[in-house]
């Protein structure tokens, strides 16, 4: 791999759906899947990826959460040689060309660069990045796509495992911004990607926004509202704007998930705990509470 472009990939309960993805992102580049211990039972699909070319397969025994996976994808492709790192999700579909248009991006960018799609399913991830292939600044970039070097990589130590799972990104994106690096997108580059329930998610008018509403399970509604409250305090002080805007995008994300989403008492628990937990500065992964177990119960029955 050494003087490549490598993509890492986390997986978790993979699904057969994971096959074409998988198959897509390695015809471009080598390929490391890092299991975050899905399981027996997901030893056959597995042992199916495994196999494909171009694919190796890091199975980890326990479910350690997204930035620790990833770091540790990674940190192996690094030792292997590889100079650039794209990340993506088990459920990205990279168009072909996908990869060596933002590998270029990332090698005629000067400095400390983080890089990722300017749309994700044909729309916009930031308001203002216009159009072109051009890479443009915007504050920050999801993990689907993001794309750096390895001394970024390093410069940064990896993603915070403390935040177990969502907000990893942001947070990587503000601390790069706050050691001088940049970060930007490529306008026309596209990556399909399915964000939360995707068959369930839609857009909901809420005056003249129009969020969307993601059918997020309780669980992800709990580390949402801890981990983006938590990054939010950690970096308002050098990026107000962008904590007044995040503040605002929780609170309609948290609108939708009590209005017009399922499992509405469950969530409703998660988000307290996610809220009281953000307080208490409780890191790493939350177990089930008997209470949000319950919830569950009913909201599923």
């Amino acid at each position: 791999m050494t003087g490549h472009c490598v993509v890492v990939v986390p997986l978790y309960t993979p699904g057969s759906e994971v096959r074409a993805a998988v198959a897509a992102m390695a015809a471009q580049a080598p390929l490391i899947l890092v299991d975050d211990g899905s399981g027996p039972a997901f030893d056959k699909i597995l042992d199916e990826l495994r196999r494909l070319q171009g694919v190796h397969l890091i199975a980890r025994p326990t479910n350690d959460g997204i930035a620790t996976a990833l770091n540790h994808g990674v940190r192996r492709a690094i030792d292997l040689g590889a100079d650039v790192v794209i990340t993506m999700d088990q459920d990205c579909l990279p168009a072909p060309g996908f990869v060596s248009a933002i590998r270029d991006a990332v090698s005629a960018a000067t400095g400390h660069v983080a890089i990722g799609p300017g749309r994700l399913n044909g729309e916009p991830v930031a308001p203002g990045a216009g159009t072109g292939t051009s890479a443009v600044p915007v504050t920050c970039i999801f993990q689907a796509g993001m794309t750096m070097r390895a001394d970024t990589f390093e410069l940064l130590g990896g993603l915070d495992e403390s935040l177990f799972i969502d907000a990893v990104d942001t947070d990587l994106c503000l601390r790069l911004r706050a050691l001088g690096g940049e970060v930007l997108v490529v306008p026309d580059l596209d990556l399909t990607h399915a964000l939360g329930a995707s068959d369930a998610a839609r857009r909901v008018q809420l005056g003249p926004f129009r969020p969307t509403a993601t059918f997020h399970s309780p669980e992800r509604r709990y580390y949402i509202t801890r981990n983006t409250l938590r990054v939010i305090a950690r970096h308002a002080p050098h990026e107000p704007r962008w904590a007044a805007m995040a503040t605002r995008r929780l609170a309609a994300a948290t609108a939708l998930a009590m209005t017009v989403e399922d499992c509405r008492p469950a969530k409703l628990a998660a988000i307290t705990a996610g809220l009281v937990d953000a307080l208490r500065r409780r890191t790493g992964p939350r177990p089930a509470s008997p209470p949000l177990r319950r919830l569950r119960s009913r909201a599923a029955s």
